[in-house]
């Protein structure tokens, strides 16, 4: 199973990250260091700056988002009118719901 923690270790962990305080009191916390520094804190699992790890993905994130737009442009859009040229009574009825 698991191996015995210390003591002295669990008061040091709750202690440098805050958990002897309220929920909401350690969220305002980590919030306006957001707010106010751009920090959103350390990984316990890497040990690197959260943020990072957004920066090192947001690259990703931002060409996914492109490539749709791109998608929207390139093939649904002319596909919404050719649809709407030769739509009938009926599809547009049912497009209004």
């Amino acid at each position: 199973m698991g191996e015995r923690v210390p003591e002295e270790q669990i008061t040091a962990a709750r202690e440098r990250y805050g958990l002897e305080q309220p929920v909401y009191i350690q969220y305002a916390k980590w919030m306006r260091a957001i707010i106010l520094h751009g920090d959103f804190g350390q990984s316990m699992q890497l040990g690197v700056p959260v943020k990072r790890l957004i920066g090192r993905e947001l690259g990703y994130t931002v060409l996914v988002g492109l490539a749709s737009i791109l998608y929207v442009w390139v093939v649904a859009i002319p596909i919404g009118f050719s649809r709407q040229r030769t739509s009938t009574h009926f599809s547009i009825t049912c497009s209004r719901f």
